[in-house]
């Protein structure tokens, strides 16, 4: 069992994994974010699966495969995750952001008009059953 137990562990610190790093711009600071746009590294061993030889090579370079895609699934999930809400903060906070140019953009006859907001619920008069 420690024979294994060595293998294993020998293989996940020999290959290569997927990690999220996480990168600072310019809109995190002139914004106010609080959370950061993330994205992709690879780490891990620079050396290449063993050329030739008998099926102990075989089964580690398939495992080390295995450790490098269940890593890239993972930190994949976490970079999609993290950028979504770091796309949501930043339409919130940030003034140019898509969606404040967009409010804008549809109101701007409104505001160069003076206009008024009409509530829903003041535009409908309510009606008595009989």
């Amino acid at each position: 069992m420690k024979a294994v137990s060595f293998f294993v562990i020998l293989i996940f610190l020999s290959s290569c994994a997927v990690v999220p790093k996480t990168a600072d711009d310019a809109d995190n600071s002139r914004c106010n974010l609080a959370t950061k746009k993330m994205s992709l590294d690879v780490v891990g061993a620079k050396g290449g699966c063993p050329s030739g030889g008998g099926g102990a090579g075989v089964i580690v370079c398939l495992t080390a495969a295995g450790v490098f895609a269940i890593t890239g699934i993972i930190s994949s999930s976490l970079v999609i995750a993290g950028n979504t809400i770091h796309w949501i903060e930043k339409q919130g906070k940030c003034e140019d952001s898509f969606m404040n140019t967009y409010i804008l953009k549809h109101n701007q006859e409104l505001l160069d008009n003076k206009g008024i907001l009409v509530k829903p619920e003041d535009s409908i008069s309510p009606q008595v059953v009989k």
